[in-house]
């Protein structure tokens, strides 16, 4: 019984080591990667710690949606997102880079594929750093062309532009129902 007890006591303090031992993880994708940004964020959001993506300067074009709501199911808004919704926390230093959807139509009430570029769940953390986020697109939502913000969003040095939500709540380049806070950055938008 004594040799049992031990055991599990063996067993809790390493898998207690191991889960607080979880170290922030620094990721660097080179210019115009979507692949490599897209798998930052997913290995990013299972950690619990504070990770950085660093994109080397380019432009980066979402073609693809990746996912409509979120992966757990929940506070879904009827929109479609351009990559992983940020549940972990993030920083992703852009270095003067753009990350853009792309457009295939002329006029962008018919533009294809509609998504806004980022969703950040409740309780999570994003600070974007000196990047250029634009050509978000979402129609019938509750809004968020560009972000749809539930958590904590830092945008700092950065431009938000040309995003449009089309018959949406609000919010061509930001809605935000969270904590935003805003640097020396640009927000140019279109709500119809």
């Amino acid at each position: 019984m004594r040799k049992l007890a031990l055991m599990a006591i063996n067993v809790w303090l390493s898998s207690f080591l191991w889960t607080e031992l979880a170290y922030a993880a620094e990721f660097f994708c080179p210019a115009g990667n979507v692949t490599c940004l897209i798998a930052a964020i997913n290995e990013a959001n299972q950690n619990f710690q504070d990770n950085t993506i660093n994109l080397k300067a380019g432009t980066y074009t979402l073609t693809t949606i990746d996912n409509v709501g979120d992966q757990f199911g929940n506070q879904f808004d009827g929109a479609a997102n351009g990559l992983p919704v940020i549940v972990g926390r993030i920083t992703i230093r852009g270095q003067g880079s753009s990350l853009t959807r792309i457009e295939r139509a002329i006029d962008p009430i018919f533009a294809d594929p509609q998504f806004r570029i980022f969703k950040i769940q409740a309780g999570a953390v994003l600070n974007l750093e000196s990047l250029a986020v634009m050509k978000g697109f979402i129609t019938h939502s509750i809004g968020g062309g560009i972000v749809y913000n539930l958590g904590n969003l830092t945008v700092s040095e950065s431009d938000i532009s040309q995003g449009i939500a089309f018959q949406s709540s609000g919010g061509g380049g930001i809605r935000n129902d969270g904590t935003l806070v805003v640097r020396m950055s640009r927000i140019f938008v279109i709500t119809e």
